[in-house]
This record gives C-alpha cells, structure tokens and sequence, in this order.
C-alpha cells in the first residue's frame, strides 16, 4: 500500500524564488533531498526534472502550484526523485570528485 507524498514526505526543498543563486537547490540536492523549484538560471541546470526533482513550466506562482500538485498526486514520483537525488548526489560528491582526481594524477 503506498501512502501519499503529503503522507510519508520527510524532505523536499521548494525553491520559489526567481533568483538562481539562493543555494536551496545546491543544498537540498548535495544532502539527497528532491527538489520543487522554479526554471530559473543556475536552478535550472540543477534540478532534473523527474529526476532531481519537479521543475515549474514557467516562472509564475501558476506553474509553482502546478509542479506542487504534480509532486504531490503523482504516483511514484516522490520515491524515483528520492533515488535520483541520492544518486545525484553520490556521483557528484565531492569525495568522488577527489578520489577520480587522485586516480588520474596516479
């Protein structure tokens, strides 16, 4: 029996500002967490729609509530963008960064 987002959901960023350098993102993102955010510069390029995240058609409190909506009613979607952040995260990590480095240095 799966229970609902608005249920279960311990963690989700929402990013509703139209400025791309508040580090909502970057943050929820580096700790595994999903992301609501607006297609903003920088932000954009960091939540992966369906992936990292839900990221708004447009840049409008409409099209927030609408990736809200999405988020919270459909199925599944909370556990893949679960799995997908955390996996984001660990490819991306800083401790991978260094040990890929360190490999190639060698």
């Amino acid at each position: 029996h799966h229970r609902s987002p608005k249920q279960r959901v311990p963690n989700v960023g929402i990013n509703p500002l139209e400025a791309s350098q508040s580090g909502i993102a970057s943050t929820a993102i580096g700790a595994g967490i999903p992301v609501i955010a607006l297609p903003v510069s920088g932000v954009a390029e960091q939540v992966h729609d369906g992936i990292t995240g839900v990221l708004a058609l447009d840049v409008t409190a409409d099209a927030l509530a609408q990736a809200l909506a999405r988020f919270m009613t459909e199925p599944g979607l909370y556990d893949r963008l679960q799995v997908g952040s955390t996996r984001y995260q660990s490819d991306h990590s800083v401790d991978r960064f260094v040990a890929e480095a360190g490999e190639r240095l060698l």
